[in-house]
């Protein structure tokens, strides 16, 4: 799963939760989807090389979420909105903190769908 969050600047900044410290930054008008593979997979290849071990996670089939984050001064805190994840919401006091809730949101939203869905 890519987390992406749009900058001021336009550029999408591009994290991996379940493959620490991978993450990248897309400038304005570039490839999204090509920039986070690209990270991704050199992520992977370091960490094979290495020997360490990393989640099996195929490259050509990320999940991308879009996390959008706003102050809210009626709430006193950023809060964190995935837009293609009807009713995911997270917050936190910082920018980051609220990053870092919807990734926990965006897991457990995902959890409970598959839940839902499953056969009974």
């Amino acid at each position: 799963m890519a987390l992406l969050t749009e900058q001021g600047d336009g550029g999408t900044l591009i994290e991996f939760p379940s493959c620490p410290g991978c993450q990248t930054f897309a400038e304005a008008g570039e490839d999204v989807g090509a920039v986070a593979r690209e990270a991704l997979e050199g992520w992977l290849e370091a960490h094979q090389v290495a020997g360490y071990s990393a989640p099996a996670v195929d490259a050509n089939a990320i999940k991308v979420f879009k996390v959008e984050i706003a102050w809210s001064a009626e709430d006193g805190a950023f809060i964190a909105r995935v837009p293609e994840l009807p009713g995911c919401l997270a917050d936190g006091p910082t920018e980051d903190e609220a990053r870092a809730a919807a990734h926990e949101a965006i897991r457990l939203w995902l959890e409970t769908d598959r839940e839902r869905t499953a056969p009974p």
